[in-house]
């Protein structure tokens, strides 16, 4: 199913699969400050949330997997000054 997105979409539709979180409302607006690999979860804050509760989610190894690879191109995008501080970032190419 993945590989008939196109690439920026992927992690996107992927982050959403794993989580069923809503994309525009809570997948798009993520930031890195919600995201804690030591305790290995994901918070949504209060108010963000369709019944404005805010929301934890526990990491599943596919989830894990795709935060490091979307933590490694952020750490890139720094290191060529490219700010943001969203998980997940559409760009067209």
């Amino acid at each position: 199913m993945r590989d008939h997105l196109p690439a920026p979409l992927r992690p996107v539709v992927e982050f959403a699969y794993i989580t069923g979180w809503r994309i525009d409302s809570e997948v798009l607006p993520l930031e890195w400050r919600q995201i804690d690999f030591m305790a290995g979860e994901i918070r949504l804050d209060p108010h963000t949330t369709k019944n404005d509760d805010g929301r934890v989610f526990p990491f599943t190894d596919d989830l894990r997997r795709l935060l490091e690879t979307l933590r490694d191109e952020h750490q890139t995008r720094l290191r060529n000054v490219q700010l943001a501080p969203w998980v997940v970032r559409i760009v067209a190419k």
